[in-house]
C-alpha cells in the first residue's frame, strides 16, 4: 500500500513505550490509516478484509479521535519520565522529582479546560 510513513504496530503489555509508540503512530497518521481502510473496503476481493475495514471505519469517529488525542498526550508524558527513570545513575531524589512533575502535569491536564478545548477543537476539525 505504501501510504503510511510509520508502521502501525500493536503494543507489548509490559512496556509503556510500546503503548506510547503505537498510539503516536496511529494519532499522527489517522488520515492515512482512514484512507487505507477505505481503499481496502472498496478494492479488496476478500470479504473478511472488506468487513473488517468497514467495521474499523465505523469506529473512527469524534469520540475515538478525542480519546486517541488524550491518550497520546498522556502517554507521551509518561513515556518521557519512564525512559528517564531507567537511566543509569539516577538518584532516588531525582526520580521522586520526576514523578512529582509527572503527577503535576497529569493533574493540570485533568483540571485545565484549555487542553481539552484544544483537543476537542482539533477533533472536530479532523473528524
Amino acid at each position: 500500500m505504501g501510504m503510511l510513513k510509520v508502521s502501525l504496530k500493536g503494543h507489548a503489555d509490559t512496556r509503556w513505550g510500546s503503548r506510547a509508540n503505537a498510539t503516536e503512530a496511529l494519532h499522527s497518521q489517522i488520515a492515512e490509516v482512514t484512507k487505507a481502510l477505505k481503499n481496502v473496503a472498496v478494492a479488496s476481493k476478500y470479504p473478511e478484509a472488506v468487513s473488517t475495514a468497514n467495521s474499523l471505519l465505523k469506529k473512527i469517529n469524534y469520540n475515538f479521535l478525542c480519546t486517541l488525542s488524550i491518550w497520546c498526550n498522556i502517554l507521551t508524558h509518561i513515556e518521557r519520565v519512564n525512559e528517564a527513570l531507567q537511566a543509569k545513575g539516577i538518584t532516588v531524589s531525582q526520580a521522586c522529582k520526576m514523578i512529582n512533575r509527572l503527577q503535576n502535569i497529569l493533574q493540570e491536564m485533568h483540571e485545565s479546560d484549555n487542553d481539552m478545548v484544544n483537543i476537542f477543537t482539533d477533533c472536530k476539525k479532523n473528524g
